[in-house]
């Protein structure tokens, strides 16, 4: 059986340092994307659950829809880029903390 040689570290491979960053850059894609589809399921169960103690349902509502337009618009835009963007991200986080305080009313 013939052993094959690991390439020491910072040795060239076959598959070249930008097929592993491609690599890292889609699971780190994915990642993102299943984080904000999880948030988004996460606030569908928040209001299924607590809606019986807002006094009215349509501002929790409303918010939920622009939170969840505002994440249908970032995800495909990283989806069709095939990176996330640091501006996208830094603008999406600061629609999130704004969303969080206007539900906090």
């Amino acid at each position: 059986m013939a052993v094959t040689p690991v390439p020491a570290a910072g040795e060239p491979t076959a598959a070249g340092p930008g097929v592993h960053r491609a690599r890292g850059e889609v699971t780190l894609l994915r990642a993102a994307l299943f984080f904000r589809l999880g948030g988004l399921a996460q606030i569908a169960g928040a209001l299924v659950t607590a809606s019986p103690h807002y006094p009215r349902l349509g501002p929790p509502l409303a918010l939920a829809a622009v939170v969840a337009a505002e994440s249908v618009i970032v995800m495909r835009y990283w989806w069709r880029r095939r990176q996330l963007s640091p501006g996208v991200l830094t603008a999406d986080v600061a629609f999130c903390v704004a969303g969080l305080w206007a539900g906090s009313w």
